[in-house]
């Protein structure tokens, strides 16, 4: 994507970010000038216990080029009054971003700078790469002057105590790192820390938004003679030997950049995958990543990467459950209700997707056990209601679906009893353990599943169709039916065996769903409710609360295409519809936070600003998957 300064205000895009990744967590993430705002904004952010646990080591670089005696600072800094100086970027005449690559094209005085930043996954290393385009006749001498800026922090703290600058420096340059130029070139060694100022919104309690760096000395190249000059980062220890191949999925650019840009989601530690909920704070979740599958990997055909996945997390399955948050030194967190389901849909993709009855034969234990211990009933108050043999979760101030933020021991989103998007699984999840029963000649078990399967399609309509509002309730429990709009009810409709099948009901639902969608996103609840929260902001309490009560999600779009395709009964005509919403919103959204990718939030209200995690994984993945599944 390039951001040109002779089409328009480069400066309109200061706050979008860019991402590298290396293929086990580590990544290099900044905005398009190079001027930190966050935290995690780092040249390499080192993934100590793959794939997470990460450490700004690089933090960033200052440059100067001195021509004919006379210094310019390419580099920026945001100060203590939120200005910008020194104001290096206003040098920058194009910027290109890629998959693979950064690129910077620098005007200055008619020298034309070319920077480019680029990663090499299976070195874990960086490079940044000067090379002279243009120089006019009259200049003389050129040089650049090179200070790197390393550090050891943990990527999320923002405190850090400066102590023996020169000890740290020389331990990670010599022990696990090396910083080298190609071709050699002086370096002067002279200490110097600065006070980087981020933006107040990137820090939780609005607070302590400083951060300090520091740079042991500083390279310096003479430049005209040799044209080009790369400075090279890499890790000394460990080579990641791990690189996904880009490959042509689709005739649409649009999409194809979406797909290189996904590949960051996918890491690897030893022989295991896993599937990175968003950049640059989340890790390995066992319902982003099965919601994210399909179309991250399944329908890529990087079915290898699916199946390694998969069993990752059935090794760690417990009493049915699957974890959600896997932890980098502790316990695994169990705390859901549908990542378990998710797996389910995720395995009858992949067989749907590879045709191959091993599939079958591989996960039909893990499905049979999952759903035994469901109607058994186990953690959390998950059980099969006798009564309808629908699903049952938690209690009043437990969160185990998707709606789960929780902050100071107060759950936002309460949603215990029978949530409508997880019987939806429980009746896919049934479906899909029919089949394989089918496929194996399980007579048996397809007898006591068929009579099951009735049962709860019956339940689910006779208790969740709200027939006044002409939409489905939300949850069910002693204390009420819940018939706020939200947007999980889709989910009955869109999945590969919805418990809603009838069309004219279909159609209401996703008729009701339309007035969810805010242009980007889905709102997480009606603007009509009383509860509905427009705006995403405040400290860390405040964003929780507003999380699922009317903040929109891309992820969403998925099942909304997916209804708006089956609502129309799969006709060519929407389809071309979808195409084209795609592709505009594509041609928007992917410049619009984390360049190449979708954001995990916008405003519910206009003017639908973006918010939390710049890079989603399930954002893209789900715009990849009804692409691939429905329109080629």
């Amino acid at each position: 994507m390039l951001f040109s300064s002779e089409k328009e205000n480069i400066l309109n895009h200061i706050d979008k970010e860019w991402l590298l990744t290396y293929g086990n967590g580590s990544y290099t993430l900044n905005n398009l000038f190079l001027i930190q705002s966050r935290r995690y904004h780092s040249l390499f952010s080192f993934a100590k216990r793959p794939p997470t646990d990460r450490h700004s080591i690089f933090n960033s670089f200052d440059e100067t080029i001195n021509i004919d005696g006379v210094f310019y600072n390419l580099f920026s800094v945001r100060t203590d009054k939120d200005k910008i100086f020194p104001e290096g970027h206003l040098y920058i005449k194009e910027i290109s971003i890629k998959a693979d690559c950064i690129i910077w094209i620098y005007d200055i005085n008619d020298l034309i700078l070319e920077k480019r930043l680029s990663t090499n996954k299976k070195e874990n290393s960086l490079d940044i790469r000067y090379r002279i385009k243009k120089i006019p006749k009259d200049f003389k001498n050129i040089s650049i002057y090179f200070r790197p800026f390393l550090e050891d922090r943990k990527s999320e703290n923002i405190d850090f105590s400066p102590g023996d600058f020169f000890k740290i420096h020389k331990k990670l340059i010599n022990d696990n790192f090396q910083l080298s130029s190609q071709p050699d070139c002086e370096f002067i060694e002279e200490t110097y820390t600065k006070d980087i100022f981020l933006k107040k919104e990137d820090d939780y309690k609005m607070e302590k938004c400083r951060l300090k760096v520091s740079s042991p000395g500083y390279f310096r190249f003479e430049l005209k003679d040799r044209k080009e000059i790369i400075f090279h980062f890499s890790e000394i220890i460990e080579k990641n030997r791990f690189e996904i191949k880009s490959k042509h999925i689709s005739d649409d650019p649009l999409i194809n950049s979406l797909y290189d840009h996904s590949l960051s989601f996918i890491t690897k530690k030893d022989k295991q995958y896993f599937i990175m909920a968003g950049y640059p704070w989340f890790g390995p979740w066992g319902r982003d990543t099965f919601i994210s599958l399909p179309g991250l990997a399944i329908l890529t055909q990087h079915t290898d990467i699916a199946e390694n996945i998969i069993d990752s997390f059935a090794r760690l399955e417990k009493n049915g459950i699957i974890p959600n948050t896997i932890q980098e030194n502790t316990e695994h967190l169990y705390n859901t209700v549908d990542a378990s389901l998710w797996m389910i849909n995720s395995i009858y993709q992949l067989y749907k997707n590879t045709n191959k009855d091993e599939i079958i034969k591989k996960y039909f234990s893990i499905i049979n056990r999952i759903i035994f211990e469901y109607r058994k009933g186990t953690i959390n108050n998950i059980h099969m209601d006798k009564s309808d043999s629908l699903i049952y979760a938690g209690k009043k101030n437990t969160q185990l679906t998707w709606m789960d933020a929780k902050n100071q021991g107060k759950a936002f989103t309460p949603r215990w009893g029978k949530a409508v998007e997880i019987n939806a699984l429980w009746y896919n999840a049934l479906c899909i353990l029919r089949l394989f029963s089918e496929k194996l000649g399980l007579n048996d078990n397809i007898n006591n599943l068929n009579s099951l399967i009735d049962r709860v399609k019956r339940s689910f309509i006779i208790n969740f169709w709200n027939e006044e509002k002409g939409y489905l309730y939300d949850f069910i429990n002693e204390e009420r039916k819940d018939d706020s709009l939200r947007p999980n009810m889709l989910y009955a409709v869109s999945l590969p065996f919805p418990v809603i099948d009838d069309t004219i009901k279909v159609k209401k639902v996703f008729e009701a769903s339309k007035k969810l969608f805010n242009k980007y996103a889905l709102r997480s609840l009606s603007k009509n409710h009383k509860d509905y929260k427009g705006e995403y902001k405040g400290d860390w309490f405040q964003r929780d609360s507003t999380y699922h009560q009317g903040t929109a999600w891309p992820f969403l779009l998925g099942v909304y295409l997916e209804a708006w395709i089956k609502s129309e009964e799969n006709s060519s005509e929407v389809k071309e519809q979808v195409r084209d919403f795609i592709t505009r919103y594509l041609d928007e959204n992917m410049k619009i936070m984390g360049i190449g990718f979708i954001p995990e939030l916008f405003n519910g209200d206009a003017p639908y600003i973006p918010h939390g995690t710049p890079m989603q994984a399930w954002s893209s993945a789900e715009i990849l998957r009804i692409y691939l599944m429905y329109l080629t």
